[in-house]
C-alpha cells in the first residue's frame, strides 16, 4: 500500500499537520497485542475482523472530490491572506475550480 493511498491516511496526516502547526508534538508508536490477557484476545480478534470488514476501495470520484475541495480550501486560504489585493474586497470568495482528468497531459501544450 502506498503511504497516501487510503483516505484514512489523508485524514491522519491532515490532523497531524494541524496539530503540529499549533505546537503539539505527536509520537506514533506500535501497541502490541494483548496476548494471554483474558478478554483482550477476544477484543483483538474483533478488531482484526473489523479491519478486514472495512477494507474497501475508494471510488475515484470520491478522491477527485477530496482533492478538489482541498485545493479550493488552500486557494481560498491564500486569497484571504492577500492584504494588498484590491480585488479581495470586491470578491472575497473564490469560485469553482475546474479539473479535467480525462487522459495524459499533451506534452506540446504548455
Amino acid at each position: 500500500m502506498q503511504p497516501h493511498s487510503h483516505p484514512l491516511i489523508f485524514t491522519i496526516l491532515d490532523i497531524y499537520d494541524k496539530l503540529c502547526a499549533r505546537g503539539f508534538t505527536i509520537l506514533f508508536c506500535s501497541i502490541p497485542a494483548h496476548v494471554g490477557i483474558d478478554g483482550n484476545e477476544q477484543a483483538d480478534m474483533a478488531a482484526k475482523m473489523a479491519s478486514t470488514f472495512f477494507n474497501t476501495t475508494v471510488p475515484v470520484n470520491d478522491i477527485k472530490k477530496f482533492v478538489k475541495n482541498l485545493c479550493h480550501s488552500n486557494w481560498q486560504s491564500q486569497w484571504n491572506h492577500e492584504m494588498q489585493n484590491k480585488l479581495h474586497a470586491i470578491k472575497p470568495l473564490q469560485g469553482h475550480i475546474f479539473f479535467r482528468c480525462d487522459g495524459p497531459h499533451d506534452p506540446e501544450v504548455p
